[in-house]
Order: structure tokens, then C-alpha cells, then sequence
């Protein structure tokens, strides 16, 4: 049970941050925008699919890697599904940086989750 909700909450933690930055930030995903604008996009949302990862880990409680690596393939699933469905004419880029590098870093934060949880059990005897 705490594995299914580890990814749920992860994907979770990744897709609503998008959705709010996405939505509050008034971007619209057929028009050309600024390379300020995608450079905070990406290092938001490169940002979140870390903690996303790690959130995963923390929720599962076992085996981190691989319930961050549940969320990593959520994430480039749906842009994959994106990339598919987008309007011609429309930019690639959030897509793109979902495959080749949101998902990517949540495996990164399921990483950095299950380094400190093995620091936390090693004896120190």
C-alpha cells in the first residue's frame, strides 16, 4: 500500500507543481516565448522531478530507486502522450525537457532518498 501511495504522491508532487507554475505563469504551449521564460521552466520543473523522486522514496519507506524510477516513467509517459497530442505548431520544449530530463532527475532524487536512508541505518561501531 505505502508503494502505490509513494508514487502517487510523487507524481502527484511533480504534475500539480507544473500545472500551478504553468497556470499561474499564463504560458501557452502553441506560442513561441522568451528563453528567460523555458530557462525557469526547466529549473523549476527540473527542480520538482528531483523532489518529486524523493518524495517517492520517503512515502514508500523501501526501496527508493525504484519508486522514484515509477515516477520517472509516469513523467516521460505523459510527455511522451503530450508530444503526441500537441497541436501542430506547437513548442516541443516542455516535452522534450520532461523525457530527457525531468524523468532522468527523479531517479536522481530517488538516489539522494536512498543515501540518506542508508546513512541513517550504517552502524557506527
Amino acid at each position: 500500500m505505502r508503494s502505490a501511495l509513494g508514487i502517487l504522491v510523487g507524481s502527484l508532487v511533480y504534475a500539480v507543481a507544473q500545472a500551478v507554475f504553468f497556470t499561474v505563469s499564463g504560458y501557452d504551449p502553441v506560442r513561441p516565448t522568451s528563453a528567460g521564460f523555458v530557462t525557469v521552466a526547466i529549473a523549476f520543473g527540473a527542480l520538482m522531478a528531483v523532489v518529486a523522486g524523493f518524495v517517492a522514496g520517503w512515502v514508500a519507506g523501501i526501496s527508493p530507486f525504484g519508486h522514484a524510477f515509477a515516477v520517472a516513467f509516469i513523467i516521460a509517459i505523459g510527455a511522451a502522450i503530450s508530444l503526441i497530442m500537441r497541436p501542430s505548431g506547437g513548442a516541443l520544449w516542455p516535452q522534450l525537457s520532461s523525457v530527457l530530463l525531468f524523468a532522468p532527475l527523479a531517479l536522481l532524487g530517488g538516489y539522494l532518498r536512498g543515501r540518506i536512508t542508508a546513512r541513517g541505518t550504517r552502524r557506527t561501531d
